[in-house]
C-alpha cells in the first residue's frame, strides 16, 4: 500500500484469487481490504446485481461495518449469454473445455465479462457498481495466469487472453477493475 489510509472495506468471498485481484486494485488506491471468508447466500437469478445485492445485505447483517460482495460472470453472445451468473457452477462442471465445445460451429465468438459489486451495512443496500469488458472466446486455452475462464477470453483490442496478462494489466482493463475503482471513488467521496 502506498500510504496510510483510514478507508477500508470488508470484502466477502471464498475465492482467494478474486480476493488477490481486489486487493491489487484497491490497495494502490489507499483502500484497505478486509477479507471476510464466509458463506453467503446466492439467490438464483439471471441478474448479477440482484445476486450481489441480496448476498451483501445478508452478509452485512452478520458483519460489522460496510460489506462488499461481487458477483461476476462470462456472458457468451452465441450461447444466449450462457453461462452468465452461473459461471462458477459451469466452470466446475464442464470447465473451459466445455465452453469451447459449445462454441463449435458458432459464427460469433463475442463475449463479455460482467461484474456487479454491492455494498451493504446492517442489512441495508448502500451502493451498487457495475462494469463490463467485451472480447472473444478463443479456440483453446491460452496462458497460466488469472483464474476461471481467463484462459479462453481475449479482451477487445488485445491479442492475449486474460490468463496471459499480468494481474496489473488485467486489472487495468477488466470488468472487476472497473467496478472496484468505482467503489474506491465512492468510498473516497464519503470520507
Amino acid at each position: 500500500m502506498r500510504g496510510q489510509t483510514d478507508i477500508s472495506i470488508s470484502f466477502a468471498t471464498e475465492n482467494r484469487y478474486k480476493l488477490q485481484e481486489v486487493k491489487s486494485i484497491l490497495e494502490p488506491l489507499n483502500v484497505e481490504v478486509k477479507w471476510i471468508k464466509t458463506r453467503k447466500v446466492e439467490i438464483q437469478s439471471n441478474n448479477l446485481t440482484e445476486i450481489a445485492t441480496y448476498s451483501a445485505k445478508e452478509v452485512s447483517k452478520r458483519i460489522y461495518g460496510q460489506v462488499a460482495v461481487e458477483d461476476a460472470g462470462l456472458f457468451v453472445e452465441s450461447l444466449s449469454d450462457f453461462p452468465g451468473p452461473f459461471s462458477a457452477f459451469v466452470l466446475k462442471t464442464i470447465g473451459t473445455a466445455g465452453i469451447i465445445r459449445l462454441m463449435s460451429g458458432k459464427p460469433s465468438r463475442e463475449a463479455q465479462f460482467r461484474s456487479a459489486v454491492a455494498v451493504a451495512m446492517d442489512g441495508r443496500l448502500m451502493a451498487v457498481f457495475e462494469g463490463a469488458i467485451k472480447g472473444n472466446i478463443t479456440n483453446s486455452p491460452r496462458g497460466k495466469g488469472g483464474f476461471g475462464f481467463d484462459p479462453i477470453f481475449v479482451p477487445e483490442g488485445k491479442r492475449t487472453s486474460f490468463a496471459q496478462l499480468s494481474m496489473y494489466s488485467k486489472n487495468n482493463i477488466s470488468h472487476r477493475g472497473k467496478t472496484f475503482r468505482a467503489l474506491a471513488a465512492w468510498l473516497g467521496s464519503k470520507k
